[in-house]
């Protein structure tokens, strides 16, 4: 790579309200510029420009721009902004990238972005990328997916696998974070240019100086993978968790709710507002970002966690950690890191009685558990940090 590379990160149009993203963003740029340091990156927002620059702040070589007239401010600025929601919700497209030709290389990022969403009647992906792809074929830029879970495409039509195929043959290289995603898509699309590596989000390293909170339960319920399974009907699962933190407080444990994407601190608030008024039991401070929410994660005791990043900040953390699955890929991701499902628990079997087993046995075996972790995270960081060397020699 030449001197003073531009690198544009796009496939989200914000990356400030979902935790999981920024991970992705902070984990891939400090992969690349151990490799690169001289590398400039780029974001094209559809969000505020503002609150995007404060959240990067500590990032000196990311640079935000906007996609929005006027960046969104004063009369035109909102109603562009209302109007690229609109477009974004209901018609599953982006408004145009700018100025294309002046990036060196493309990475799409996101994580899930190639999957399917179940249940979740507004999930945009994949087709809202595909609707890109003539707009990067004819740029300058080299493409490349990073980072990703791909499928399956099982109520995908044809004409739908027909663009993913040329979406993906466009690409100059196809980075997967897990060997299921990576054997999908080869047998799936008879690829040649993907690359199996692991998720970014596990080399964002945090500054902790805080001490263990050895009786601090840390629970992440977000509403998306749980409409993900059971659509509107989630009220039993949420009796669940009540049941659960109630045995819990009974204990003697305390309980600190971590919000993880946008929707996650007015439901839980909402959701367990009974619970939140006990003593023991917090929420933790909303929009503080990936990085505050991963020290708070790395000091819990044990972590329970529906969002997948989620539960990344907290295996990367050597936090005893469990998975509530909801989709695909967090099978996928527990098979592919860990060798098996033994810190995972399928949302649709979720039971009180199954989460009290999984604390008593972390419980007993947490120093296992924590020594396992600390190994297999070495492991992991190299997966993921490799894929630096692979964008240089592509």
């Amino acid at each position: 790579m030449k001197k003073n590379t531009k690198i544009l990160l796009w496939g989200i149009s914000n990356i400030t309200t979902n935790y999981g993203v920024e991970g992705i963003v902070r984990g891939t740029i400090q992969i690349i510029e151990e490799k690169i340091p001289s590398v400039k990156f780029f974001f094209q927002t559809e969000g505020s420009v503002t609150k995007t620059i404060n959240r990067y702040r500590d990032l000196n070589n990311l640079t935000i721009e906007s996609t929005l007239i006027n960046q969104g401010k004063g009369f035109f600025g909102f109603l562009h902004r209302a109007f690229s929601f609109f477009v974004r919700r209901y018609l599953k497209k982006y408004l145009p990238l700018k100025n294309l030709n002046k990036y060196d290389y493309i990475l799409i990022i996101g994580g899930d972005l190639y999957t399917e969403g179940g249940k979740d009647k507004y999930w945009p992906y994949p087709w809202i990328l595909l609707d890109r792809t003539a707009e990067l074929l004819n740029s300058k830029a080299k493409v490349f997916i990073w980072g990703a879970s791909m499928g399956p495409f099982e109520n995908s039509s044809e004409q739908t696998l027909k663009a993913l195929k040329q979406h993906f043959q466009i690409c100059s290289g196809i980075f997967i974070r897990e060997q299921g995603s990576f054997d999908y898509i080869s047998n799936k699309f008879k690829l040649k240019n993907n690359h199996l590596v692991s998720d970014p989000a596990f080399v964002m390293s945090v500054d902790n100086n805080g001490g263990k909170h050895e009786n601090v339960i840390g629970l992440n319920i977000s509403p998306g993978p749980i409409e993900y399974v059971y659509g509107d009907e989630i009220k039993n699962t949420i009796k669940i968790f009540k049941n659960f933190i109630k045995s819990l407080t009974l204990d003697g444990y305390k309980i600190l709710f971590i919000p993880h994407v946008g929707r996650d601190f007015d439901f839980m608030s909402d959701a367990f507002k009974d619970e939140l008024k006990m003593k023991n039991v917090k929420i933790l401070e909303n929009n503080i970002g990936a990085l505050n929410t991963k020290k708070e994660i790395s000091n819990l005791f044990a972590l329970f966690a529906t969002r997948f990043h989620c539960s990344i900040a907290g295996f990367s953390s050597n936090t005893p950690t469990t998975l509530l699955m909801s989709s695909p890929k967090g099978k996928k991701l527990l098979k592919s890191a860990f060798g098996g499902l033994d810190n995972g628990i399928d949302l649709k079997k979720i039971s009180e009685k199954i989460l009290n087993e999984r604390l008593n046995y972390i419980k007993k075996e947490r120093t296992q558990i924590v020594s396992e972790l600390t190994v297999n995270n070495l492991r992991i960081k190299k997966e993921s940090q490799k894929a630096g060397q692979i964008l240089i020699n592509l």
